[in-house]
């Protein structure tokens, strides 16, 4: 018979202190935060802007408020995108923080649709149908069409959204728009090339889809200027003999018989 061991009770192990090891792991972390907050390289030394046309550096930085020496890493994106997006001229903001004391502001702002010809000079309209009071015109912006004689305010975010479904190129080569005094609903475009056309507002991107092929036409008959109805029928009505003969140019074929004015 084996003789009985006594029993004796097993002591705890000691265990590390845990708390005291997270408490000082979190008295560091705070510590370097605060001393990160309070350094040079947590503030914003830099603020970049690119994407500009219209507007100005110091006018995005402004609206953006945003100022040198704001702590950096307590900066909101969204507050920012909002008060950005407030003017007339952004479309699209996009921020981005290069560590460790530069913001980069990328702004994608509205394109030029027009100039608008009023008593005070022309002013410019965007293709979200913003008009820029407060912007100064420059002669630059002359390769959009002027919109003269347009008193009906009401029509006018029509026109913007016809102008709008234009290719750049088709656009540029517009000289200016009118509102035709008979009829709200017509419409008078001069072109570069010297041509004057006739068509209605509702339907002034779909028939100025058939601009390009006409003109191609005229220029093989040697024909330059003149009048151009774009209406149900394609008419061209010959400059040089205003009143008296005129050419039908049918949609798709560019053919131009000879008929009596329209």
């Amino acid at each position: 018979m084996q003789p009985l061991v006594p029993y004796r009770r097993k002591k705890p192990r000691q265990k590390t202190n845990r708390w005291m090891l997270s408490g000082l792991i979190l008295f560091f972390i705070l510590l370097g935060c605060l001393l990160y907050l309070q350094s040079p390289i947590s503030r914003i030394q830099q603020i970049e802007v690119t994407g500009l046309q219209l507007l100005t550096e110091d006018e995005v930085i402004a609206a953006s408020g945003l100022y040198m020496q704001s702590v950096f890493q307590l900066l909101r994106e969204e507050p920012i995108k909002k008060r950005l997006l407030t003017l007339p001229e952004i479309a699209q903001v996009d921020l981005t923080y290069q560590f460790p004391n530069t913001v980069h502001i990328t702004i994608q702002e509205w394109k030029r649709i027009a100039n608008w010809e009023t008593n005070n000079g022309p002013l410019i309209i965007l293709e979200n149908g913003a008009v820029l009071e407060h912007r100064t015109w420059q002669e630059d912006y002359r390769d959009k069409p002027f919109i003269r004689r347009w008193d009906d305010v009401e029509r006018l975010p029509q026109l913007i959204a016809e102008l709008k479904k234009l290719s750049p190129s088709l656009l540029t080569q517009i000289q200016s728009i009118e509102q035709s005094e008979q009829d709200p609903e017509r419409i008078v475009l001069h072109m570069r090339g010297g041509l004057t056309i006739y068509t209605t507002l509702i339907e002034l991107s779909d028939k100025l889809s058939l601009y390009p092929q006409i003109t191609n036409y005229l220029r093989s008959q040697q024909l330059e200027g003149g009048v151009l109805y774009l209406d149900e029928a394609v008419w061209y009505q010959i400059a040089e003999e205003e009143g008296t003969e005129d050419g039908s140019a049918e949609e798709g074929e560019g053919t131009a018989p000879q008929n009596d004015s329209p």
